[in-house]
């Protein structure tokens, strides 16, 4: 009994704590002044690397945090856990996906970020925080962990995690977002998987299956 409070506890504290991180990064980029100049350094720092062979790649890597491509990839990687004998973690992932792409849009509109950035002329915002297309690609890398077998999670959590570091850097790029906003996103998408994933450990142990259709992501 103790054991299973503690596997309940646990995860409600890590979810909390992403979701109080989520809301503490933005009033730091907002209210606090350090935390403001270090989001527009960021900004002007990005957006000035941003030339020649790397605005091709950063153009191109953006574009993976856009809806059809987020679609696809989320339905391949559904797919795949299918073909692994685990409909469970395929539903997750789709919940994943579907969760973060809809909480995203609303946390933009209910805080309705718009901050111009001086020296540059770009204006991010409104509906900046946190980011849609790093919210997306963080998402895909966690769900692509949960998908991967035991042994290639390792290889799995590194390539998503630069994938995503990469998506996020762009959107910075190219003037669409804040870092602040990027790191909101990473957090968003960080805090519903610890959400889901808990869902489904509690799931396998009220429902366990006795055949391959089972499936935990741990």
């Amino acid at each position: 009994s103790s054991t299973m409070d503690r596997r309940r506890v646990g995860p409600l504290l890590r979810i909390a704590a992403c979701c109080a991180i989520l809301f503490v990064v933005l009033l730091a980029a907002v209210h606090w002044p350090p935390g403001s100049s270090l989001d527009r350094l960021g900004v002007t720092g990005f957006e000035s690397a941003n030339s020649g062979w790397v605005e091709g790649v950063t153009a191109k890597l953006l574009r993976l945090g856009d809806p059809l491509p987020v679609a696809l990839i989320t339905v391949v990687l559904a797919a795949l856990a299918l073909a692994r004998g685990r409909p469970r973690v395929a539903l997750v992932v789709l919940a994943l996906i579907a969760a973060t792409s809809v909480s995203s849009q609303v946390l933009k509109a209910l805080l309705n970020r718009t901050i111009e950035v001086p020296g540059i002329g770009d204006v991010v915002g409104p509906e900046g925080y946190p980011s849609g297309h790093a919210t997306a690609a963080m998402a895909l890398a966690l769900a692509a962990v949960l998908v991967a077998p035991r042994r290639t999670r390792p290889a799995a959590a590194l390539l998503g995690g630069l994938l995503a570091l990469a998506v996020g850097a762009s959107t910075v790029a190219h003037g669409s977002h804040f870092p602040s906003d990027v790191l909101g996103g990473y957090l968003l998408a960080t805090g519903w998987t610890l959400g889901l994933v808990a869902a489904l450990s509690v799931a396998n142990h009220r429902f366990p299956s006795r055949d391959r259709w089972a499936g935990t992501p741990v």
